[in-house]
């Protein structure tokens, strides 16, 4: 039962954590640390639906400073809003730059996941998702797990200049 509670305050923080977060920030703490996270999670939400064509390159450029720090750590990337289908095989033959970034985030250790929950209610199959990327049950539920496990949240919906 305390898990229960555990994912609905997971999942509140979640919706309320604000847009402008200063994510860049939160990687130089972690960075200033001596001893790593368990692994961090980014999540990535926007009703935009080119917005991992912003994203994903931001993301490639904090692992890499991440895990020049500390080169065993994990990171995962779960996306939950409209910019996830830009991942569908279909979208991704009219974007293969994103497609190229995708593949050197997974090339570095880095997983991505997407909301099966969201591709159900826009009737997207999950076989319409490579095998690169994950297909979880929620991606809110995805990021809880995450969380549960040690794993620092870092929510990219803005990029900041």
């Amino acid at each position: 039962m305390q898990r229960v509670y555990f994912y609905i305050l997971a999942v509140i923080f979640l919706f309320c954590t604000p847009a402008y977060a200063d994510y860049q920030e939160q990687v130089k703490q972690i960075i200033e640390k001596t001893t790593p996270p368990e692994g961090v999670v980014f999540e990535v939400v926007s009703k935009d639906k080119r917005f991992l064509n912003q994203a994903i390159p931001e993301i490639e450029r904090l692992s890499r400073q991440l895990k020049s720090h500390f080169p065993d750590l994990e990171i995962v990337v779960v996306s939950h809003g409209s910019e996830m289908f830009a991942l569908t095989r279909s979208n991704q033959k009219n974007n293969p730059e994103l497609v190229e970034q995708l593949e050197s985030l997974s090339g570095e250790g880095v997983n991505v996941h997407v909301c099966g929950t969201l591709a159900e209610m826009r009737n997207v199959d999950h076989s319409e998702f490579p095998s690169n990327i994950e297909v979880a049950v929620s991606g809110p539920t995805e990021i809880a797990k995450y969380i549960d496990l040690g794993f620092v949240h870092i929510k990219v919906s803005a990029i900041k200049k």
